[in-house]
């Protein structure tokens, strides 16, 4: 069976998430997710995991984002020598790494938390 374990950085976005819950004042929003990766998520992946889709044959229009992920097809992936997998939960994007049947859960992200808090570039006017 498949073993799942989590990075530094993955543990990081955790409690960024919880910050932003706390901050919107719906703290179970952090309780959901948590609920989401224990009940179906991660065995989901653990019996499957490869159904994330393929994080290095995305497209992106950005030139930023182009460069980086060909950094990560060059460099990144060699290095690890591991498969980079997203998956897409309710309304998060879940990054992993697959390798020797070990997936390292990398990163994770609330879409709401890509938005901008438009107050604070209107306070500085």
């Amino acid at each position: 069976m498949t073993q799942i374990r989590s990075t530094a950085n993955f543990s990081a976005n955790l409690d960024s998430i919880e910050a932003f819950w706390d901050a919107c004042e719906f703290p179970e929003g952090h309780g959901k997710l948590l609920a989401e990766l224990a009940s179906s998520t991660l065995a989901h992946l653990q019996n499957h995991p490869r159904m994330g889709r393929d994080f290095l044959r995305r497209q992106s229009e950005s030139i930023d984002a182009q460069a980086r992920l060909q950094k990560l097809r060059t460099q990144g992936a060699t290095t690890l020598n591991a498969e980079i997998r997203e998956y897409v939960m309710s309304d998060y994007l879940l990054l992993y790494a697959l390798a020797d049947d070990v997936i390292h859960l990398l990163a994770i992200k609330h879409h709401k938390q890509l938005s901008f808090d438009i107050n604070t570039y209107l306070d500085g006017r």
